[in-house]
Parts: C-alpha cells; structure tokens; sequence
C-alpha cells in the first residue's frame, strides 16, 4: 500500500500533467489525468479533479468557441 507521501507525490505528477495538457488544449490526456490523480487525491482534493475531469469531458464534446 502507498504511503501518504507517495499518493502527495503521484497526485502532483498526475495533477501536473493534465494541466499540462489542459493548457495545450489536449482535453483527452487532460481527463485521463485528472482521472488518475483521483486516485491519489486526498479527501479534500478528490472533488476538485471529478470536476477538472468534467469540464475535460465537456470541452471535448462542445468546446468553446473563444469568441
């Protein structure tokens, strides 16, 4: 089992990368991060990545047209 530090470290990788790709307009590999690094997040960071993972889900479908 993971230790409190390793989920800390595996959270800030996974939440990293898909803010990485969020920014590159990449909402796949976003969604599928954030989707990872829910399964790291603490209690208190577990509703910020279903709703990260969310709007990545939503853009990819009708994304904004930035006008």
């Amino acid at each position: 089992m993971a230790t409190f530090i390793e989920n800390q470290e595996r959270y800030r990788h996974w939440s990293e990368k898909a803010s990485d790709a969020e920014k590159q307009g990449d909402y796949r590999t976003a969604a599928e991060a954030w989707n990872t690094a829910l399964l790291c997040a603490s209690v208190r960071n577990q509703a910020w990545c279903r709703d990260r993972r969310e709007f990545c889900e939503r853009m990819m479908k009708r994304p904004f047209r930035g006008e």
